[in-house]
């Protein structure tokens, strides 16, 4: 008993009171977050990208409701108090921090361990990558865990500290094993949970599974999407089963994913408003995981943030805190109804719109949401039948307006309220959603909560001022203690801070951008009080001169909304059986539509002028990477141009030159691209345009036109001619794509009737990784979501 005795007396004073539960966490429930240990500067990437060409490039989609620098360079080392007590009260028990370089473990994790003694609240290292020497990693790996290992903030298995490793691809396991052996023999053993295999992939390969498993302690997934919920179960089960044959000990970690948008990549995996997150609850659930790792907690560059954020607010903590009660066994609080709504803030002409309605179980009367939309001026479109709400469980229905429901909707406000019997609904506005042909200016997911809403009601109309325009801004409210934020087709371009009182409306005007975004802009006023509870004004649009009349466009309607349409699936999800090719008359202000002329002489940013104010990069460095390689600079000189007098215009140089247009321009279905060019043939293939998305024109080596889209593809029957200035045109026109050379056609073929809403990244003058560059000069291009002839084209024919 005295030997028992002085054992805990010791750990008192050299640990400060470890317990078998932090010696030992193998049977505990956690719940884990994988957090990103680089900042984000989403004050100039986010909070003003909308008036910065170059952020527009590639802004960023979200960003946190934390602190406006708490993600920045400037924040980063401040601000891991305030996310950790943030994920304690979504019931989050650690984080696993991901560092790339080695020699950052040490420093990146000092901020995180310092930040949460006092709690619970647990620390871990996540290896990002392993394709280091093994020297190098023992020294800074070994640093680490001689360092923290002892620190009351660190979770252990069987009394070793646990770290997670990303990706072990960059090492072979003996190798790795071989590393494992000196750290032990210098007693820097550790606990290590690893992802198998890629997260795209199904785990289907037992081999590669029992292999990884030499030289790892635990299977760590990092979250599914793009999969069904039957194929998400059996990539868990295909872990478990290898983890009963080969490390009976060992645990599985069950990955919770919400999809994805890459920032500069244009990689998008599909959300399913909040689908793809109950799914994968839903298979971690039946493997029964030992634990669970939400996927992440900050990753804004990849739109898989969890932790409050200006587009997410806290909707996905609340569905993961949900899950966490089922799993773990514990009830919840006593509340009245916690109802949340899920939908794509744009809407592209063709698809479905969806609005997903997620009801927590409630312990008042029952009760039911209501829901209906509305045109800009507020006159009534649609009210859905009201959704019942479930006291006793989850409750998530879909809402769905077909294509041909739709009708020709184009703003769409969003009202919904949460009623009991007999009482009168008080409807809030929501995030109102905006409807375009051809092409979305945002492909992100909107998530609101019904008792997030501030309670003033927000109005916004747009004036004059001056001959300039100018947003009207006013809140019905004695007092108000916040900020609002003038949003320009989802962007904000203004903002500032309100302190307003003993007055019954606080007014507020702000002088709009001089240089519009697209021939029809839609403005909206985000308000967010002290709480960061939000509310949303009306929606108001300033049009442009100069865009007017009609024409009849074709459309593909895919019976699918946008993430239902993400052509990765392994099986069509869509109510109808193939897409179909219609007509629509269309607004020629509702066209997408870029235009460069290259008269700017200078400067490797330059912004599309005819339309939508698209930015383009000249010398775009190879691969996904939107920085300036010097040696991929087109050439500003001065010639004689198309028309015979002398102009300003670019040269290639066949090599390296390139043109990269923003991230996801191009138009999904039907589209025109027009280009004015000048060859210097050299007998080699060379590119004109390419897009990552499947789509490029290019010469051969005869100077033969090819067009491909997808896997069809056709070739001009004539020649461009070198050193002469052509006018070439190739049109995809929903069900064939055409070649035009001067105005004459010269090849046409059939086409699959289909869209390509993702990945788009599109260039000018060579391919993705610079190979088979345009040697020549140019001075024009245009790119329109519109089937044009060629009286119709934007370009001079020549």
């Amino acid at each position: 008993m005295y030997r028992v005795i002085l054992f805990f007396a010791l750990l008192l004073l050299c640990g400060g009171g470890i317990s078998f539960a932090s010696e030992n966490a193998r049977n505990e429930k956690m719940c884990w977050a994988h957090y990103v240990g680089w900042g984000f500067d989403q004050v100039n990437g986010y909070d003003k990208a909308a008036l910065s060409p170059v952020w527009m490039l590639y802004p960023f989609n979200d960003r946190t409701l934390l602190g406006r620098n708490l993600q920045w360079d400037t924040g980063i080392f401040f601000g891991a108090r305030k996310q950790i007590d943030t994920a304690r009260a979504y019931g989050i028990d650690g984080f696993c921090i991901d560092v790339v370089d080695p020699s950052g473990y040490s420093s990146a994790l000092s901020r995180f361990f310092r930040d949460a003694e006092g709690t619970d609240f647990k620390i871990a290292l996540c290896i990002d990558r392993l394709s280091y020497p093994n020297d190098y990693l023992f020294k800074h790996l070994g640093e680490f865990i001689r360092t923290w290992k002892d620190h009351p903030n660190v979770c252990r298995i069987d009394g070793k500290m646990v770290i997670f490793v990303y990706n072990a691809g960059g090492k072979k396991v003996d190798e790795w094993l071989a590393l494992r052996r000196r750290l032990r023999e210098n007693g820097l053993d550790a606990w290590y949970i690893v992802q198998p295999m890629h997260e795209t992939s199904m785990w289907n390969q037992p081999d590669r599974l029992r292999e990884i498993l030499r030289g790892y302690d635990a299977f760590y997934d990092f979250g599914c999407n793009g999969f069904t919920p039957e194929q998400m179960k059996t990539r868990l089960a295909n872990g478990r089963a290898a983890l009963r044959e080969v490390r009976e000990d060992g645990m599985l970690v069950g990955g919770i994913a919400v999809g994805y948008i890459g920032q500069s990549s244009a990689f998008y995996r599909p959300f399913l408003n909040s689908g793809t997150l109950r799914h994968n609850w839903e298979a971690a659930l039946a493997n029964k995981v030992d634990w669970v790792c939400i996927t992440t907690w900050n990753d804004y560059i990849e739109q898989t943030q969890f932790e409050p954020s200006v587009i997410n607010r806290d909707v996905l903590l609340r569905i993961n805190r949900e899950y966490l009660d089922l799993w773990r066994g514990t009830k919840p609080v006593a509340r009245p109804p916690r109802v949340s709504y899920s939908y794509h803030d744009e809407v592209v002409i063709g698809d479905d719109l969806t609005i997903e309605v997620l009801g927590f179980s409630y312990t008042t009367p029952e009760a039911s949401v209501k829901m209906r939309l509305l045109d800009e001026n507020g006159k009534l479109l649609h009210e859905f039948p009201a959704v019942r709400l479930d006291p006793e469980k989850m409750t998530v229905r879909t809402l769905r307006l077909t294509h041909e429901q739709l009708k020709n909707f184009k703003v769409i406000r969003v009202q919904a309220a949460v009623v009991a019997e007999n009482q009168k609904p008080e409807f809030r506005e929501l995030h109102p959603i905006i409807r375009r042909p051809g092409r979305l200016e945002s492909v992100r997911t909107i998530r609101l909560s019904q008792d997030d809403m501030t309670s003033p009601t927000i109005s916004l109309s747009i004036a004059e001022n001056e001959g300039k325009p100018v947003a009207r801004i006013r809140i019905n409210s004695w007092t108000f203690a916040g900020k609002y934020e003038l949003l320009r087709n989802g962007w904000p371009v203004a903002e500032g801070e309100i302190s307003h009182f003993k007055k019954p409306v606080c007014e507020i005007s702000v002088s709009l951008p001089e240089i519009p975004r697209s021939p029809e802009d839609v403005y909206l006023v985000r308000l967010t009080d002290v709480s960061d509870r939000a509310g949303f004004s009306n929606p108001a649009l300033l049009r442009s001169p100069g865009f007017e009349g009609e024409s009849v466009q074709p459309v593909i309607v895919t019976g699918s909304d946008f993430d239902e349409n993400w052509p990765l699936w392994s099986s069509r999800i869509s109510r109808l059986r193939k897409p179909e090719l219609r007509s629509m008359k269309m607004a020629e202000r509702d066209l997408f539509r870029i235009r460069y002329d290259f008269l700017e002489g200078e400067g490797d940013v330059i912004v599309s002028r005819g339309g939508w104010s698209i930015p383009a990069r000249l010398g775009r460095a190879g691969g996904l990477a939107w920085g300036v390689a010097k040696e991929a600079l087109p050439k500003w000189i001065k010639e004689t141009g198309p028309d015979g007098s002398e102009r300003v215009m670019l040269h290639f140089d066949g090599a390296d030159d390139n043109i990269g247009i923003a991230s996801r321009s191009m138009p999904y279905g039907p589209f025109t691209l027009e280009m004015l060019l000048k060859p210097e043939a050299d007998g080699r293939k060379m590119t004109l345009f390419s897009d990552r998305c499947g789509i490029s024109l290019s010469l051969d080596e005869e100077g033969r036109p090819v067009f491909l889209r997808n896997r069809d593809s056709v070739t001009g029957k004539r020649a461009l001619e070198s050193g002469k200035w052509t006018h070439l045109a190739a049109v995809y026109t929903g069900e064939s794509l055409v070649l035009y050379l001067n105005g004459k056609k010269i090849g046409e073929g059939k086409a699959a009737i289909s869209t390509i809403p993702v990945n788009s990244l599109p260039r000018i003058g060579n391919a993705l990784d610079l190979n088979n560059g345009f040697r020549g000069m140019l001075a024009g291009f245009s790119l329109e979501g519109a089937v044009r002839s060629p009286g119709e084209f934007r370009l001079n024919t020549l």
